[in-house]
């Protein structure tokens, strides 16, 4: 056993100790000791110390077993290279620690003797593909070298792909595992102090049931049906790679892969808002696509600094306790008891695919749960409600620091943690959250929109741009500070808390619950792999919690509001705004409020932060469009901003929304990258998968809060972006009408989308009495260019779906659209959707007349030959001419191409080349390609080099050197209409026979040059064009 103990303390001792007795383990490599010649020798039970080699800042050491005899240890330690070595009769354990700063070497110790038998095992640092790293460094080589030179062999790969081990919950036998659980739990009481053996029973069903393992070799998409097809492929692929049987399962099971992680990803964009953040769709197709994973920053920042950072930020900086007011003495029978519809919607409203707390019980096994289980949690529950106790491990977390983007790793405030709290915790807090809720939602003040039913971020963010536009209206400007809190949730002192709450509600079993749920809570913080050790949390709420944003609401309900202001409260996020119209009496006024509100901090234990608190000044007088709020802050000058950010929108003095699109635009850019990615894998370029991805994508990011922003001058930007995803859908080319992409696409046009989003939401301005700006009268208008959210927008006379379509199609009649392609105006896909994706290309390029035919490509300046007719010498090579070509077996017309008739998808397939990337697509391609690395070479060498491979191939082994100064391109010999050659994009030719020729070049101009003439030579077969 060989183990980097990065230090060794008392606990690591007895940890190891305890790992060498259950493995039996004989000898026993240990690295980075960091112990010096001053420190008491290493100890481990159960093992006796071999050899040391005391370093501060390395040293190693090694161990064997009690009973075991040693012939003889030695050591080197040349340049900090630790090589210990200890002989046991004909066997030799070498240890080896190479420091990362340090050129590989190995220095035989003195009793090093290649003729035992050696294991040589430690700590190398060095980087090779051949134990599993993506690059082999220098010292990766030297290793490689020396472990050649002396016959060793790898026998153990510390750096193999990591196994896949998770519950494979589509696989699980739910019905015996519902059958077995409910029957173990029958002689089991349901009290918090059985919680833990209910635990192991649940562990203990779900083995029986819910299958688990690991998967070295782990192929994302292979289900249990295609890993049956992938077997019988093997077996085809040894004995015969190139039959027509072998091909065929090949297709076939790339085809059942493609299904499956089609599958995995449509579930992920049906099930997950990606409105705000996309890494989790980004992390999935690398998953799918089996992409290399990036390395993270290195770190010597350790656990227990991160959590000491979240110890410091819910301390509160007064030290006088606040004095609780006394509560009403419990004697009634509490009423805080849950029935079984109760519990099933809260289980129902359990996501899957969340990580388990440390009770290790996912949401897929609750979901599952049989009814006698239920009723089992249901009496749990109640029973920690009557007994005021809950089980211990529930008031446990395990907190994941995770680095935030672009921030200094070895900073303690870099760090977001997240907290990981047991589900039937969760569960229980749903449970009463769903109680809790309508009781404090009617004392609520309402300026508070965060986390309430009715309320919105759009709906929030449209208060206060409303509260600008009436100030533009009256001529008065608007003074903004957009208050910054640290750690808001975190300061939160419980007593405080517990008093309003029992103030609010009148209470007091309630309030005892809550008392009961938020005391004596520990946790713990894992960072690269390591645990800090328990903290105890004294004051906050949890992270992670679902009772957790509505306590904050109730501890904050009675912030004050100056009067001359008027506050936008989202959960922590709060803006205060004056108007008037002298803008040094607004600073005063918001002065005035902020010292208001400092000693409603501090009598709540809140920490505000001016540091960065922002001011910003909203006015249409250009003559005053430098001018900036000077204000004071606890003796800190604010910062003014002239574009700051509220609730995810990006304001400006003119409330003009030319930064905030200017991010939308550069966001959905980002997005249509994967939807790119996607279309360019075999799963993925399927026209319903791209357009359900980028709704759920690129359309969610674009018209995230648009009725505040939609009315824009500026919108044409993130129109155009929108445009780009229309493009991955379809396949078009640029040049492409617009009104054709959204037809194709089946997408309503993106002005219209925002025009009816913005409609919506006026509906609920006027119907719905929980919106902030009901009943709310703007000012009289002024200002003729100004269109304000309550004087330009209407409330909806249809639903959505009727008023895009009824929109789409007036603006397409103006357009005179619907005569250029006359699809229905319709918001799904058109017909021939469901053809494979280059054949979906070629008929969306042929319907629209925008596509890579020789007149084209001559147009847009891609070709310089004069020569714009086609091989069928009748005519021009127009988009219009290809659906008449003699070479057509039958030709077609637009009304064809927009039915997508047999006739359509036949000259859609005969052109389809015109406007797909030819590529190795199939499995048995990629494996002629691993298989023959010249013509890889060629290939990569040449990646404007389009070839179509048949199932016939014969292909020279000749070497193609690597070096671009003197390259032998060489031409593969093939069977007839075996292999077909263009140089892309140029005037593509056709022949039958290719014989095999070889030139010299001194790059691919020189290559073209020499070898066109003779290619140009063989006339093309009649009959089978290929553009």
């Amino acid at each position: 056993m060989s183990i980097n103990t990065e230090g060794f303390s008392t606990a690591k001792q007895q940890l190891i100790g305890k790992l060498c007795k259950e493995n039996d383990c004989v000898a026993l490599c240990l690295q980075e000791t960091h112990r010096g010649h001053q420190h008491i020798r290493p100890r481990i039970p159960g093992m006796k110390l071999a050899i040391e080699r005391p370093h501060e800042k390395y040293g190693s050491a090694i161990f064997v077993r009690k009973d075991v005899i040693i012939d003889q240890t030695s050591l080197t330690e040349e340049d900090n290279i630790e090589v210990l070595a200890v002989n046991m009769g004909k066997l030799s354990v070498t240890s080896v620690y190479k420091p990362p700063g340090s050129t590989f070497a190995f220095t035989e110790p003195q009793s090093f003797d290649y003729d035992l038998v050696n294991v040589i095992i430690g700590d190398f640092n060095s980087h090779s593909t051949s134990w599993g790293y993506e690059e082999t460094n220098e010292d990766g080589d030297l290793a490689e070298a020396w472990a050649e030179a002396h016959h060793l062999d790898l026998i153990h790969d510390a750096k193999l792909p990591h196994s896949f081990n998770s519950c494979r919950w589509k696989k699980a036998d739910w019905e015996k595992f519902a059958i077995d659980l409910d029957e173990a739990l029958s002689d089991l009481d349901p009290v918090p102090a059985n919680y833990d053996q209910f635990v192991r029973t649940v562990q203990e069903i779900s083995r029986k049931h819910i299958p688990r393992g690991c998967r070295e070799n782990y192929i994302p998409g292979l289900s249990a049906e295609s890993a049956l097809m992938y077997k019988e492929y093997i077996k085809l692929y040894e004995e015969d790679p190139f039959s027509e049987e072998t091909l065929s399962a090949g297709e076939l099971l790339m085809a059942a892969i493609s299904e499956e992680r089609r599958k995995s990803w449509q579930d992920l964009i049906e099930g997950v808002d990606m409105t705000h953040n996309s890494k989790r769709a980004w992390s999935t197709i690398k998953k799918i696509s089996n992409d290399p994973k990036k390395s993270t920053p290195h770190s010597n920042f350790t656990a227990d600094q991160v959590a000491h950072q979240l110890l410091l930020n819910g301390k509160s900086a007064h030290k006088k306790r606040h004095k609780r007011n006394p509560w009403p003495q419990v004697d009634t029978e509490s009423t805080w008891y849950f029935n079984n519809l109760e519990l099933q919607t809260a289980i129902d409203s359990l996501k899957n695919g969340k990580a388990a707390g440390l009770d290790d019980i996912r949401t897929e096994q609750i979901k599952h749960f049989g009814h006698n289980t239920k009723e089992w949690l249901l009496s749990l529950f109640d029973n920690c409600v009557t007994l005021s106790q809950l089980p211990k491990i529930w008031r446990k977390a395990r907190v994941i620091a995770i680095l935030k983007p672009g921030k200094d790793p070895n900073e303690a405030k870099s760090y977001r943690p997240i907290s990981l709290l047991c589900h039937l915790f969760k569960l229980f807090e749903r449970l009463i959250l769903n109680r809790l809720g309508p009781v404090t939602e009617q004392h609520l003040i309402p300026e508070q929109a965060g986390f309430r039913p009715g309320r919105s971020c759009t709906g929030q963010v449209l208060n206060l741009t409303q509260h600008i536009e009436d100030g533009f209206e009256k001529n008065e400007p608007t003074g903004v500070v957009f208050v910054d809190l640290t750690a808001a949730y975190d300061t939160v002192n419980h007593r405080i808390l517990l008093d309003k709450l029992y103030t609010m509600t009148k209470d007091s079993h309630l309030t005892k619950l809550i008392q009961m749920l938020l005391e004596n809570r520990r946790f713990y913080v894992e960072l690269n792999g390591k645990r800090s050790r328990w903290r105890k949390q004294k004051n906050g709420l949890p992270q992670g919690s679902v009772l957790a944003p509505v306590l904050f609401n109730v501890y904050t309900n009675d912030q004050p509001v100056y009067p001359g202001t008027r506050s936008f409260i989202y959960a922590d996020d709060l803006g205060i705004a004056a108007q008037n119209s002298h803008i040094d009496k607004i600073e005063a006024t918001l002065s005035s409020a902020l010292d208001n509100l400092t000693d409603y901090y501090n009598n709540n234990h809140l920490k505000a932060n001016p540091a960065k608190t922002q001011v910003s000044l909203f006015h249409l007088r250009n003559y005053n469009a430098g001018r900036k709020l000077s204000l004071k802050w606890n003796d800190v000058s604010l910062k003014h901003c002239d574009h700051p950010v509220y609730l995810g929108i990006t304001l400006d003095r003119t409330l003009s929304y030319k930064q905030h699109v200017q991010k939308v635009k550069g966001k959905v850019g980002t997005r249509n990258n994967l939807l790119r990615k996607l279309a360019n894998s075999s799963w993925g370029a399927n026209s319903s998968t791209l357009r359900s991805t980028a709704l759920a994508l690129c359309y969610s990011a674009a018209e995230y809060a648009c009725p505040v922003w939609g009315r824009s001058s500026h919108t044409k930007k993130v129109d155009a972006a929108l445009n780009d995803s229309c493009r991955c859908i379809t396949g078009c080319l640029k040049p492409t009408n617009v009104d054709s992409l959204h037809s194709l696409a089946g997408i309503a046009p993106s002005d219209v989308r925002r025009t009816v989003a913005s409609r919506t939401e006026r509906s609920r301005q006027v119907e719905d009495t929980r919106h902030p700006l009901y009943s709310h009268q703007p000012a009289p208008t002024r200002l003729k260019s100004r269109k304000s959210f309550l004087h330009t927008v209407q409330p909806l006379s249809q639903p959505p779906h009727s008023t895009r379509v009824i929109l789409w199609e007036e603006k397409r009649r103006e357009n005179h659209h619907h005569e250029k392609l006359p699809i229905p105006t319709e918001e799904q896909l058109p017909p021939g959707h469901r053809c494979d994706w280059k054949t979906w290309k070629s008929l969306n390029r042929l319907r629209t007349g925008v596509g890579r035919c020789k007149y084209n490509m001559n147009k847009w300046g891609y070709t310089d030959d004069t020569d714009t007719n086609c091989e069928c010498g009748t005519s021009v090579q127009s988009m219009s001419h290809l659906l008449r070509c003699p070479f057509l077996i039958d030709q077609c017309c637009l009304e064809d191409l927009v039915a997508a008739n047999e006739k359509a998808l036949q000259c859609a397939k005969a052109w389809q080349t015109l406007v797909a990337a030819l590529g190795w697509d199939t499995l048995h391609t990629r494996r002629i390609l691993d298989q023959y690395a010249p013509f890889s070479n060629l290939y990569k060498i040449h990646h404007r080099l389009v070839s179509i491979p048949a199932p016939t191939i014969v292909i020279p082994a000749t070497y193609f050197g690597r070096h671009d100064h003197n390259l032998k391109y060489v031409i593969p010999v093939a069977t007839i209409d075996s292999f077909k050659f263009s140089y892309y994009p140029r005037p593509i030719r056709i022949w039958n026979h290719l014989p095999g020729s070889a030139v010299n070049a001194r790059g691919i101009t020189n290559f073209k040059e020499a070898a066109l003439p003779s290619i140009r030579m063989m006339q093309p077969p009649v009959g089978s064009h290929i553009v």
